[in-house]
């Protein structure tokens, strides 16, 4: 029997080295780490081609804070319920590099996701290194099968193939990095591991608040390692719970900043741990078969206070999962106890995995109501290297496993199978990431009553007029699955203003109001609506509401500055236009309002400075174009004036008012045959005005044209035109 045992370790051997002694490059762990990493690119490749959804507006389109590396504005401020300051220098750092290009962000995100697929291989190697090399042969065979579910996997598709969670990946990857430095610190006692360790927990904390269960991972593998859990082990852990508890006061402070956390009477405490119950276990289903995955896990509508009461079985299969456990690991009955520790699957190596899954998944199972989800795919993507780490360990033979023929096949076909099943399941579903229509419109497909689909789905549509219709609709079920849904009321008010439905956009703004006294952006809008109905008073009353809700309103200072302007308060209105471009220094309108203002008033160079920059702003701008040439016409710029009108009606050739001025200015240079051609122009884009009739008559008269003038004369006077009239009585009527 010995002798056959050496045999076959002779033959083991050979089959890892080549004929020059060396480790053969297919028999190589970091071969087959390659390999994993390329399966898992191919299965994330779709990803790159996706643009902006969902909150990546807010972290990027729309954020300031990241168009400029200030150190102290990024980690001084809360984004969007979060305190990520990592996140945001990370985000300011691509934006830099890649400004709204989408491509360049789903590049880093993978490239991370793939060095996390690296960490989770070397976390894993490392957990229960053995003292033979064929016992640390078999740990590298079960870290690289984790970290190739892990790579692969569809329920991080969420974490990966959406921009904004990039906080998600970065806080892993300093995570991993931290557990595996702590393993180091434990193998050899070298210090600088421990400190190394810290240091990574620090920077996963600024990347992500979820951070904080790293402390409980860290006591897990002190129990898998065999520590004793003793003073010296307590002492050690200080430091690294005091971060925890400092950064989960300040992602609390952070939620409830942004409104997140939820109103804890909406559900009662015990319906609360069936959720957590629901959570947990749906989960740990979806890791090992992920179907029905969506980026909106509803809550139940409750029925008279009651939740279905299908729910209470997720608490059933809950308990039943934990006795199990329990008989498992610490039943005294000798064959299970014998069948258990000759498998993988020693009771500390089942405790670590579920421990480590549950301490991680634990703060987010929504007994602390956090969001308007039971879960997120996102939150499993630490919690699954705890489960990814049990499957492998059931994907591999057991050390003393003598499996022949079909058994031999059955863990690598269960493994392939899983493999094959993940990737095309996370390539198609990257597809569902590709921008906001498509995610809500998955969302929809698979739930029809949650009310923020419907209501983000008609905000993806809003802008496209051709879809407008189908937007108010999205509104319509958002407002009728939830009649308290203030933000949809406004937002269809928005699109029957622009179809000019004005009462019911009316009845939806005070709707929206009534449900929400304090809605800024509801008076705002209301504002606008009343301008449009020359209700002036009404609309000025709106803006003033607005500012005074919301007193960083860039519109609603230029709007209210444009109404203060009608009533000749010139001071009043050049305060509020000064106060919209403070707030928005690029505000295109903001300054032409301005200049228009200045001009009425004489006050020449500001008017032009404004002119200027408006045109720089937007440099289509007819209208900037049309009175900076009107106002270089005043100054008797006439060259100047010329190229101005040039230039506006390049920009828009039926540009009626710039043809006219255009002929003024070439009547003023005694250019009078352009200046006639100007005139036509004119009265062509814009019949029936005295205005091109009259002059058009001048220079008719001064060239001799005396008969066209006359009619002209004629018309103008017919148009109400008072000094035609005068005129053609002077020039045109026969004197007897």
């Amino acid at each position: 029997m010995g002798t056959k045992q050496k045999k076959n370790d002779k033959l083991e051997r050979a089959s890892v080295v080549t004929n020059n002694g060396e480790p053969s490059v297919i028999q190589s762990p970091y071969f087959f780490l390659f390999l994993i990493l390329l399966i898992s690119f191919i299965a994330y490749l779709p990803s790159l081609h996706n643009g902006f959804a969902w909150d990546d507006d807010g972290y990027i389109q729309n954020d300031p804070l990241i168009y400029s590396l200030n150190l102290k504005d990024i980690f001084s401020t809360f984004k969007l319920g979060n305190y990520h300051p990592l996140t945001m220098l990370m985000l300011a750092i691509e934006y830099h590099f890649f400004g709204f290009q989408a491509t360049g962000y789903h590049i880093v995100n993978l490239l991370i996701h793939l060095a996390n697929t690296v960490l989770v291989f070397y976390f894993v190697s490392g957990l229960t290194p053995g003292p033979s090399p064929k016992e640390r042969g078999e740990n590298r065979q079960v870290a690289l099968i984790a970290a190739l579910l892990f790579g692969v996997h569809p329920i991080h598709v969420e974490s990966v193939a959406w921009i904004s969670e990039l906080k998600d990946l970065l806080y892993a990857g300093f995570f991993l990095g931290s557990c595996i430095c702590y393993r180091k610190y434990i193998n050899n006692g070298r210090r600088k591991f421990y400190i190394y360790s810290l240091i990574l927990f620090l920077c996963s904390l600024l990347s992500k608040g979820m951070a904080t269960s790293l402390p409980l991972v860290l006591l897990l593998i002190d129990y898998l390692k065999g520590r004793n859990l003793n003073k010296t082990l307590w002492f050690e852990k200080i430091p690294f719970f005091a971060l925890s508890i400092i950064f989960g006061i300040v992602a609390v402070l952070a939620q409830h900043s942004y409104g997140s956390i939820q109103d804890t009477t909406l559900f009662t405490f015990p319906q609360r741990i069936v959720f957590a119950c629901y959570g947990f276990i749906t989960y740990l289903l979806k890791l090992i078969l992920p179907l029905n995955l969506t980026a909106y896990y509803s809550y139940p509508i409750k029925n008279g206070g009651q939740i279905p009461a299908w729910y209470y079985l997720y608490l059933l299969l809950f308990l039943a999962l934990l006795f199990s456990i329990w008989r498992l690991v610490f039943s005294v009955g000798a064959k299970r106890k014998i069948k258990l520790q000759t498998s993988n699957f020693k009771p500390q190596t089942l405790l670590f995995g579920l421990g480590f899954f549950f301490a991680t998944i634990f703060l987010v199972l929504q007994l602390l109501p956090v969001g308007n989800t039971i879960m997120a795919d996102r939150y499993a993507y630490i919690p699954s290297v705890g489960i990814f780490y049990l499957l492998a360990l059931g994907l591999t033979p057991g050390p003393s496993a003598k499996e022949r023929g079909v058994r031999a096949l059955l863990r690598p076909s269960l493994l392939v199978a899983f493999v094959v099943f993940f990737s095309i399941k996370t390539y198609s579903r990257c597809s569902v990431w590709k921008n906001d229509l498509a995610l809500w419109g998955d969302i929809v497909s698979q739930d029809q009553n949650i009310p923020i689909a419907w209501y983000n789905l008609g905000m993806t549509l809003k802008n496209d007029s051709t879809m407008a219709e189908d937007a108010v609709g999205d509104f319509t079920h958002a407002v009728q699955l939830q009649p308290s849904f203030f933000e949809a009321y406004n937002n269809r008010g928005i699109l029957l203003m622009k179809s000019k439905r004005y009462d019911e956009a009316i009845a939806d703004y005070n709707k929206s109001l009534s449900i929400k006294p304090d809605y800024a952006e509801a008076f705002f809008n209301r504002g606008q609506l009343m301008m449009d109905m020359n209700q002036r008073e009404d609309a000025k009353r709106d803006f003033q509401k607005a500012i005074g809700l919301n007193h960083k309103n860039a519109d609603a200072h230029n709007n209210l500055g444009i109404i203060l302007a009608g009533e000749n308060k010139f001071d009043e209105a050049i305060t509020n236009y000064n106060k919209a471009i403070e707030l928005k220094p690029d505000f295109t309108q903001a300054y032409y309002n301005r200049g228009n203002l200045f001009k009425k008033e004489n006050r020449f160079d500001e008017a032009l400075s404004d002119y200027t920059k408006a045109i720089t702003l937007q440099p289509d701008l007819s209208e900037g174009y049309n009175n900076r040439g009107l106002l270089y016409m005043k100054l008797k710029k006439y060259d100047d004036a010329i190229k101005d009108f040039d230039k506006a009606i390049a920009i828009q050739p039926t540009y009626a008012e710039s043809y006219f001025n255009r002929g003024i200015t070439f009547t003023n240079e005694r250019k009078l045959s352009e200046a006639i051609e100007d005139f036509n122009n004119a009265i062509n884009y814009r019949p029936g005005w005295a205005d091109a009739y009259y002059n058009r008559a001048i220079v008719e008269y001064n060239t001799g044209q005396k008969e066209a003038a006359c009619k002209d004369l004629q018309q103008a006077a017919s148009l109400g035109f008072q000094s035609a009239a005068a005129a053609y009585q002077k020039f045109c009527e026969d004197k007897k």
